[in-house]
C-alpha cells in the first residue's frame, strides 16, 4: 500500500540504575493498519523484559528477550553491554539496537547529544491490496542513522535523525510468492517523547 499507520501507546519501567541487579520492562499496544483494512490483526502488543546486571560502575551488561508481534518473527533475543566510560559519552553494545551518543552542550535546561545508531527496523500492518482484498504485511529492514537528541525537565526528551536503511523485505501473509526486496533508501525522522 502507499501508506501504512501506527498508532500505540508505549509504557516502559526501569529499576533504580545504582542496584546490582534491576530489570527493564516494555509494553506497547497499538494499531497497525492503512485503515481500510481493520480487523483483530490490526492490533499488536509488543513488550520488552531485560535482566539488568552492574558489572562496575561504568560497565552494565543487559540480557532478554523482545516480543515484536510480527507476522514472521514474533520474539528477538536482546542483550548487550553498556559502558559509561563518563558521563559525557555512552557506547550501548546493544542487540538489536546499538547506539553510540555523546554529550555537546547544555541549552537552558536542555542537554544536546550527538549519536550514531543502528537497528532492526520494520513492523507489520494490516493492509487492503491493489485487487481490493484483506492482507497483512511485514516490512523488515537493516537502519544506520545519525542524529541529535535532547533531554529537559520532567523527562521531556526528542530527537532528529537521518539513516540509511537497506536489507530490505516487504513479505506478504496471504500470498507470500507476492513478497520482495525492495531497494536501499534514505530516511529523515524526528519525535517527542514525555
Amino acid at each position: 500500500p502507499p501508506n501504512a499507520y501506527s498508532a500505540y501507546l508505549d509504557l516502559q519501567w526501569a529499576s533504580d540504575p545504582s542496584l546490582q541487579i534491576g530489570a527493564e520492562i516494555g509494553f506497547r499496544i497499538g494499531a497497525y493498519t492503512d485503515f481500510k483494512t481493520l480487523n483483530e490483526d490490526s492490533l499488536r502488543i509488543q513488550g520488552l523484559g531485560l535482566g539488568v546486571f552492574r558489572l562496575t560502575p561504568a560497565l552494565t551488561a543487559k540480557v532478554g528477550v523482545m516480543y515484536l508481534d510480527r507476522n514472521k518473527i514474533k520474539i528477538l533475543p536482546a542483550g548487550g553491554l553498556l559502558w559509561t566510560p563518563t558521563p559525557q559519552v555512552r557506547f550501548d553494545i546493544f542487540f538489536p539496537q546499538p547506539k553510540l551518543s555523546a554529550y555537546l552542550t547544555t541549552v537552558g535546561k536542555f542537554e544536546l547529544w550527538w549519536y550514531a545508531a543502528g537497528e532492526y527496523g520494520g513492523g507489520a500492518w494490516t493492509i487492503e491490496r491493489a485487487d481490493g482484498t484483506s492482507d497483512a504485511v511485514d516490512i523488515n529492514d537493516i537502519r544506520v542513522s545519525g542524529g541529535f537528541g535532547w533531554t529537559g525537565p520532567r523527562g521531556l526528551t526528542g530527537f532528529v535523525e537521518g539513516g540509511f536503511v537497506f536489507k530490505r523485505q516487504v513479505i506478504y501473509v496471504v500470498d507470500p510468492s507476492d513478497s520482495f526486496d525492495p531497494g536501499d533508501t534514505f530516511m529523515v525522522r524526528a519525535g517527542i517523547s514525555f
